[in-house]
């Protein structure tokens, strides 16, 4: 069993992931500083470079925790084998939608968008290594869509297409939603998801017959 002061060091350890992860998504990387971290979690600055050397590993930590959350509660569930391949779209959409929903008085005063696609649109040298975490985590998210995608083709869901293509339009539409969602200020338009990904599918399709 831990020990109390064991427990404490954790405890503070993850209000620092929480807080980041909090700061980043609502406002940007660049004015979440280590101070501003401290005071919100209730930690001083020794704490956080006891566990953290840097703003930096901080941030990639808790972009990291987020991606292993939204894969287990979303992409896993979304993109399960047992589901068929174009339906899993439309559970993406359900489950995206709900998470969003979930965050409004909870987390968050207003719609936030997507974070990795916030902190992967800051500007400056200095965010090249959050610029690749973002890029890989929708590297993995791809891999997800393309091989729905690709089942789809196969099951004669939808007609024979280039599934890369297709993918690449399905996530950058995604991305327009969300910021969308983010400008309006409302999370409905996450719902346009699904249809618009099946309009996808058959645009691409009929492009190239």
């Amino acid at each position: 069993m831990p020990s109390a002061e064991e427990v404490t060091a954790e405890e503070t350890r993850t209000r620092l992931l929480q807080t980041m992860t909090h700061l980043m998504w609502t406002g940007s990387y660049a004015a979440a500083s280590v101070g501003r971290v401290c005071k919100a979690a209730g930690a001083n600055k020794g704490s956080f470079y006891h566990y953290f050397r840097s703003k930096e590993e901080l941030a990639l930590e808790a972009l990291d925790k987020v991606w292993e959350m939204a894969k287990q509660d979303i992409f896993e569930r979304a993109f399960h084998e047992s589901i068929p391949p174009l339906d899993r779209f439309r559970r993406l959409e359900d489950l995206n939608y709900e998470f969003h929903r979930a965050q409004h008085g909870k987390a968050w005063d207003v719609e936030q968008g997507c974070i990795f696609e916030n902190i992967g649109t800051e500007g400056g040298p200095e965010n090249a290594r959050l610029h690749a975490k973002s890029k890989e985590v929708f590297g993995y998210q791809r891999e997800y869509m393309k091989t729905a995608v690709l089942e789809a083709i196969v099951a004669g869901s939808i007609p024979d297409q280039d599934a890369d293509a297709a993918t690449r339009r399905i996530i950058a539409f995604q991305g327009g939603l969300n910021i969308k969602a983010k400008i309006f200020n409302d999370v409905e338009w996450l719902r346009e998801l699904f249809p618009g990904i099946r309009g996808i599918l058959g645009a691409a399709a009929a492009r190239t017959t």
